[in-house]
C-alpha cells in the first residue's frame, strides 16, 4: 500500500531523513513545513493525536506527507476532525510534495481518506497560500472523493518583491515615505548612539534572542495583558524553533541598538531567496523616533544586498505595509465534509463561537484575567 499511517512522535521522527528529502525538493515549501518547525509545534502546542501520511511510490521514493493530526472538538462541539499541524501559529500552512508528484501524491491522499471518513467528521485545511502549486491538486481530487467541501479566500498577507539595488527599491516608494527612511535614520543617530545588527546562526541567536522578547514585550504586553512569551508552553515553542531553525542557517534576526539598549527587532525565516518575517516590535519608549520604521527598512536593505527577492511581511493588513509598497496575497481555507449533516453541526459551532469571541466585554475579561494569571512584566 503506498500510505503509511505515522501516529506516534517515535515513528514520525524515524521519517526525518525522507521528511528534509521531500522538503528541498520543491521551491513550494516555506521554512513552517520543515521537521524542525513542525515537530517543535508538536512538542509543545499539539493536541489530539498524529494522523501524518506519508505517500510512497512504487519504486519505494517518497512522494511526500500530509501532516496531519485528528481533534476531537471542534468550538467545543465533539466533532472529530483532521486538520494540519501548525495551525493558528503558522503563517503558511500545506502539504509537503517533492515536484512533479503532486498528481500520484494527492490522488492516494484523498482515496485513503475517502476510504477512512468513519475516523473524522471533516478535514480542515486552513491557511494554504493561493500561490501554493498544490491547489490544482486540490480542487481536482477533492470533489472526486468528497463531493461535499467548502472553499473561500481569508486572511489577506502582504508580501514585499524586492529590485536588486536598494536605490530602485527606495524609487518605488511613495514620496513621504522614501523622504523618511533617509531622515529617521539621521535624526536618531545625530541624539543616539546606534547600531544595526543582523544575528544568524544558533551561537550568536542564544546571546540576543531576549533582547527581541524584550522589545516584543514591552510593545505588547500591556496592550494585551500577555504575549506569547508569557505562557509558558507558548514560551518554550518560540525559542525552541528559533534555535533548531538558526541552526540549520534559516532564522534571520535584525535588532536595532540605541545607546547600548535594544529598542526595535523584527525576525523571520530565510528560504528560496524569500524572508518569511515572523516577529515585528519596537518599545514604545521610542515609537516617536520610528524605530520600527528603521530596523524593518534596515533589513529590506539587508535582504536586498544578499539577493532576497521576497520580503513577505506575513499575515495582516497593517497601513505600515502598504507604505512600503506591500502587495497582498490571500490563505485558502477549505473544508471538506463527509456529508452535510457534518457540514452543518461545523457551521452552528463556529456561528456560536464567533457570536461569544466578539462580545466586548469577554474581551475585557480575558484580558483582565490574563494580567492576573502571567502579570505585567
Amino acid at each position: 500500500m503506498p500510505i503509511k499511517l505515522i501516529q506516534n512522535k517515535l515513528d514520525w521522527r524515524s521519517q526525518a531523513a525522507d521528511w528534509e528529502a521531500v522538503f528541498a525538493a520543491n521551491a513550494n515549501h516555506t521554512p513552517f513545513q520543515s521537521y524542525e518547525w513542525l515537530s517543535t509545534w508538536w512538542d509543545f502546542l499539539g493536541d489530539g493525536r498524529l494522523y501524518i501520511l506519508r505517500v510512497e511510490k512504487d519504486d519505494g521514493s517518497v512522494a511526500g506527507f500530509a501532516p496531519f493530526f485528528l481533534r476531537k472538538k471542534f468550538y467545543g462541539l465533539p466533532l472529530k476532525y483532521l486538520a494540519f499541524i501548525g495551525v493558528k501559529r503558522t503563517d503558511y500552512l500545506d502539504f509537503l510534495v517533492r515536484s512533479g508528484d503532486e498528481d500520484f501524491f494527492f490522488h492516494e491522499v484523498f482515496h485513503f481518506l475517502s476510504e477512512k471518513s468513519r475516523a473524522f467528521s471533516f478535514i480542515e485545511l486552513k491557511d494554504i497560500p493561493d500561490t501554493s502549486t498544490n491547489l490544482p491538486f486540490l480542487v481536482k481530487y477533492i470533489g472526486g472523493y468528497f463531493p461535499v467541501y467548502a472553499m473561500e479566500s481569508s486572511r489577506i498577507c502582504v508580501t514585499l518583491p524586492l529590485p536588486g539595488e536598494w536605490d530602485d527599491f527606495l524609487a518605488r516608494l511613495g514620496k513621504r515615505t522614501r523622504k523618511d527612511v533617509g531622515y529617521d535614520r539621521r535624526y536618531i543617530a545625530k541624539r543616539h548612539e546606534t547600531r544595526l545588527e543582523e544575528f544568524t546562526n544558533g551561537r550568536e541567536i542564544t546571546g540576543v534572542y531576549d533582547d527581541l522578547v524584550r522589545i516584543y514585550n514591552e510593545r505588547w504586553i500591556g496592550e494585551k495583558g500577555a504575549t506569547r512569551y508569557s505562557e509558558s508552553l507558548f514560551a518554550q515553542f518560540e525559542r525552541t524553533v528559533c534555535e533548531k531553525l538558526a541552526a540549520r542557517g534559516d532564522y534571520r534576526l535584525w535588532l536595532l541598538y540605541a545607546d547600548d539598549q535594544p529598542v526595535a527587532g523584527i525576525s523571520g525565516y530565510e528560504r528560496n531567496n524569500k524572508i518569511y518575517a515572523d516577529v515585528y516590535a519596537h518599545s514604545p519608549g521610542w515609537h516617536n523616533l520610528s524605530v520600527g520604521n528603521i530596523v524593518l527598512g534596515h533589513a529590506i536593505e539587508n535582504s536586498i544586498a544578499r539577493g532576497i527577492t521576497e520580503f513577505d511581511l506575513s499575515r495582516g493588513d497593517e497601513p505600515y505595509k502598504y507604505r512600503w509598497k506591500g502587495e497582498e496575497k490571500r490563505n485558502y481555507h477549505i473544508r471538506i465534509f463527509i456529508d452535510r449533516k457534518m457540514m452543518a453541526a461545523a457551521a452552528l459551532a463556529e456561528h456560536l463561537y464567533v457570536t461569544a469571541s466578539s462580545s466586548k466585554t469577554l474581551h475585557k475579561l480575558n484580558s483582565v484575567y490574563r494580567k492576573l494569571r502571567f502579570g505585567e512584566a
